[in-house]
């Protein structure tokens, strides 16, 4: 069965969602993501903390074939001492402890990255090019202060996963502001503020461009890419 990973939103809990308990004083946050990394990429991992102990976690993966191979492989397993215990979630975890809420949540831009680093490669599967930015304007704002707007353009590539490279662009506006106790000079204020500007619209030009595409992983582990239109996203929404 296909598995369709959108990167405009976080993974639905369906499937995806795993229970962890009998943890060490002695396991850490990192060391249980590290552990469980190993089945596959986690979405969240949140772990209860009483009294300075970890008592349970709460895994969330991309795939429900992720969750799956977690049970298969690493319940029962040792971990500091402990025994490891990995089940399906029954609704015995505290609604505070859950990562997910009734919505689909917007996927981050770390998390856009991480997606397509893990599944296409880091290297040569997919490729970025920012585009000349545009400086939008920058103008005071009130005593010490200078704002700037800018936008950029950004074109992703895929070469993994399909046919021919696959090609989304991406375009956003970023707006900064410039603060000093003192008055700054014009000049001063506004290269920080653009600077700043630009910055911020690159990473979002990014981020649009991402939330665009979809990996679909099939049952047989191979990965494919297609683009996400405006429609499908506002009807899955």
């Amino acid at each position: 069965m296909a598995e369709l990973i959108r990167l405009d939103a976080r993974p639905p809990s369906e499937g995806r969602l795993l229970w962890v308990s009998g943890l060490s004083d002695d396991t850490t946050h990192a060391k249980l993501h590290t552990f469980f990394s190993s089945a596959g990429l986690l979405a969240s991992l949140v772990v209860n903390r009483e009294v300075a102990r970890a008592d349970w976690a709460l895994l969330h993966y991309y795939t429900a074939a992720a969750a799956a191979r977690c049970i298969a492989e690493l319940d029962g397993l040792l971990l500091d001492g402990r025994r490891l215990t990995v089940c399906r979630p029954q609704t015995a975890a505290p609604a505070r402890a859950s990562p997910l809420s009734a919505r689909a949540l917007e996927l981050p831009a770390h998390a856009q990255l991480e997606v397509m680093n893990h599944f296409l490669g880091a290297a040569g599967g997919w490729s970025s090019d920012l585009r000349p930015i545009e400086r939008l304007g920058a103008e005071p704002v009130g005593p010490g202060r200078i704002a700037a707007v800018a936008r950029a353009t950004v074109v992703v590539t895929v070469f993994v996963g399909v046919a021919e490279p696959l090609r989304v662009e991406g375009v956003a506006t970023g707006r900064a502001e410039f603060r000093e106790a003192a008055e700054p000079s014009a000049d001063d204020g506004v290269v920080r503020a653009m600077a700043s500007a630009q910055k911020f619209a690159s990473g979002n030009a990014m981020k649009a461009a991402l939330a665009r595409l979809a990996i679909v992983v099939l049952a047989s582990g191979r990965v494919c890419v297609r683009r996400v239109d405006a429609a499908e996203k506002e009807n899955s929404g």
